[in-house]
């Protein structure tokens, strides 16, 4: 990671649209242009 604040540094940048909702309040994501985000 070379961002200048280093560990500190946001993991992910929007802006995102949730594809589905799951239980537990879960949300798979994708990027605006349609990219899938990997699952966590």
């Amino acid at each position: 990671n070379n961002h200048p604040r280093g560990k500190w540094a946001p993991n992910w940048e929007g802006p995102y649209v949730i594809k589905e909702v799951l239980l537990g309040n879960l949300y798979r994501l994708i990027e605006v242009d349609g990219v899938k985000l990997s699952d966590l």
